[in-house]
């Protein structure tokens, strides 16, 4: 009885270290990956053609914010006003990272990120013994960056809505944040964040498919919880979203 308790005090010890370490190792691979696909080269390509993220700068002295059909080579027929938030703070970053390389590839490696991030943090407000679970917790977030459908269109044909990978669970941790714990702030903070992805948000009907079997289990949990949790969800879920909604 004593091994078995020390081994399972062992077990929980490296279960403990195992997230942060194996994040630190994902993390690491997906930021030299594109240094290992694209050679050190500047890669533009992809509908979006890349080009603000190695030159934000000149995109936004160039590019013009004020029209819904206005034209150009860069392919796009919709507002260009959803872009002001990110480049703007892309032009920042631009001026910290000197280098079109680096600031290009992290481009790539930024979306995949905070999808491994968000989706952990999603998965530890769903679990009530999260130590006890932070191998499966690893796992799902795995198997959600790594999707070999996410990761070929993504590096072969790199388009904005890769974005969706970060925001979708970033918006889930801080609904069930504010479900839990009523905080406003968990309402500002996705307002942000959609603020800033909003140039990738315009396209969430392609997930739109999604949602609609999530949404018809959902039928299931009028049997597991009493009527005033139901409501107060529903209640919650209202306001979350309806700011996020008017505030986008």
């Amino acid at each position: 009885m004593r091994n078995y308790y020390h081994t399972l005090s062992e077990k929980f010890k490296i279960h403990k270290h195992l997230l942060p370490f194996s994040n630190c190792l994902i993390i690491l691979f997906l930021i030299i990956l594109p240094y290992f696909l694209f050679q050190g080269k500047l890669f533009i390509g992809g509908d979006d053609t890349r080009l603000f993220y190695a030159y934000p700068k000149e995109y936004l002295i160039n590019t013009q914010f004020f029209s819904w059909t206005n034209l150009s080579s860069f392919g796009w027929n919709f507002s260009y006003q959803s872009f002001l938030p990110f480049v703007s703070l892309w032009t920042i970053l631009s001026e910290i990272i000197k280098s079109k390389i680096v600031l290009g590839y992290l481009s790539i490696s930024l979306p995949l990120i905070l999808g491994l991030i968000f989706f952990q943090k999603f998965i530890r407000e769903l679990i009530i013994d999260k130590e006890k679970h932070e191998p499966e917790i690893l796992l799902g977030s795995s198997f959600y960056i790594f999707s070999p459908i996410i990761l070929y269109n993504h590096f072969v044909n790199p388009l904005i809505p890769i974005w969706l990978i970060g925001l979708i669970p970033a918006l889930c941790y801080y609904f069930l944040k504010f479900v839990k714990t009523g905080n406003l702030l968990d309402i500002l903070k996705g307002i942000i964040l959609t603020s800033i992805f909003s140039f990738g948000s315009h396209n969430s009907p392609w997930v739109g498919g999604f949602f609609i079997p999530i949404t018809a289990s959902l039928i299931t949990c009028l049997f597991l919880f009493k009527k005033e949790s139901i409501l107060q969800f529903f209640k919650k879920f209202f306001i979350f979203f309806g700011f996020i909604f008017f505030g986008y």
